[in-house]
């Protein structure tokens, strides 16, 4: 649409690494850092930017490994945090709220618990599972399986329709148009015309992958239980993760939850709008 705030895409250098990151509006307003969810990219985030860039500068960055960023040897979460504490210093920003989901929640509030002069305000997402609930809970099988499902989609397509058509289980509440546009900008052509994913192969398999990209669930409550700043806590109405965030509450009394409707655990994509207003909300709430 000609009336959607233009979009800059970027990159810098962190770690010897080369990052792609996208930065929308005016570049003196409050910046707003968004960090992607596991085996996504920056680009999951364009809805949500462009309708908080009347009042911010949105800052989406691919982390390593994903989208467009180069792939590494380290992905250990802790990398993941560094690789946000250099971005935020090279970009200059001074302090700033962070939005997280999933992987990038785990990062933000990690970062915020560690660095809480810097961050202003602080929303994570469908990033806890409860470390005091046993295995045997239900949830926590319906989450296995759904990564266990994500894990196995296709790693070639002969088309982006056929991506989208192997993803849509899984966000059965996202607008075609919504998921056509993930799934484009997660997919790279290659010579032979097929379509394959952007992101580091060695991330689907567990057992390959050296470290964790997010932080272990009793490690991430203690984290959350330090973060000083104002913090909001989502959850898709239909999520899995409705219960575990509902315990982190009890964990730091800066915190409150809203759970967002008609959207399981892909709450940016089944809901864009429904997560834009309560982000939006808490941004510009005051102090």
């Amino acid at each position: 649409m000609d009336t959607e705030p233009p979009v800059r895409d970027e990159t810098v250098i962190l770690d010897g690494l080369r990052f792609h990151y996208r930065d929308w509006g005016d570049p003196d307003a409050p910046p707003v850092v968004l960090l992607h969810a596991y085996l996504q990219h920056a680009r999951t985030w364009d809805t949500v930017a462009t309708g908080l860039a009347d009042r911010f500068r949105v800052l989406a960055l691919d982390q390593r490994g994903f989208g467009e960023s180069e792939w590494a040897a380290d992905y250990h979460e802790l990398r993941l945090v560094a690789d946000l504490a250099e971005f935020v210093d090279a970009l200059e920003l001074g302090t700033f709220s962070l939005v997280g989901f999933s992987i990038g929640g785990s990062a933000a509030i990690t970062y915020a618990q560690l660095y809480p002069e810097r961050v202003q305000r602080l929303v994570a997402f469908e990033c806890f599972t409860d470390p005091d609930v046993a295995e045997e809970a239900p949830y926590r099988h319906t989450m296995l399986a759904h990564l266990s499902r994500l894990r196995s989609l296709p790693e070639t397509f002969a088309a982006p329709e056929k991506a989208v058509a192997a993803f849509r289980p899984l966000a059965p509440y996202a607008a075609e148009e919504e998921l056509r546009h993930w799934m484009l900008g997660g997919l790279k052509q290659q010579p032979d015309r097929r379509w394959i994913w952007r992101y580091d192969p060695i991330s689907r398999p567990p057992a390959s992958l050296p470290g964790r990209l997010n932080a272990d669930p009793d490690v991430l409550a203690a984290r959350m239980a330090g973060v000083r700043c104002a913090t909001l806590l989502l959850a898709g109405e239909e999520s899995w993760m409705v219960e575990p965030t509902q315990r982190m509450l009890t964990r730091n009394p800066r915190t409150h939850m809203i759970t967002v409707p008609q959207a399981g655990h892909w709450v940016p994509l089944d809901n864009p709008g429904g997560l834009l207003g309560a982000v939006s909300q808490f941004l510009h709430e005051d102090p």
